[in-house]
């Protein structure tokens, strides 16, 4: 009996620790700089995870990265920065977003 009860809270601890995806949204602040964020709706904090791309006008991509605990209410930003925005400006940035319990 003790060995199912071990496995069976075993299964429900990995469950719980599983990742979701959250949405993430970018905005081109200017042609130097993509901002990439995520919200925290939900009543507790979660851990995240968000990667972020942005691509020039020229057809390079640049990458960004963030990780943290966001706490109920509040933001995650990722940001990713153009090498040259005077000659080579970004042009759009999409983001991903991990997020756990």
């Amino acid at each position: 009996m003790k060995k199912l009860l071990v496995i069976g809270l075993t299964l429900v601890s990995f469950k719980s620790f599983a990742w979701f995806n959250v949405q993430a949204n970018c905005r081109l602040v200017s042609g130097a700089v993509a901002r990439c964020v995520v919200a925290n709706n939900y009543g507790r904090p979660m851990y995240c995870q968000i990667g972020a791309s942005g691509q020039t006008a020229y057809g390079y991509w640049m990458e960004g990265y963030g990780e943290g605990v966001v706490q109920p209410g509040m933001f995650m930003y990722a940001e990713v920065y153009a090498n040259n925005p005077y000659t080579d400006p970004l042009v759009s940035a999409s983001a991903g977003a991990q997020c756990q319990w």
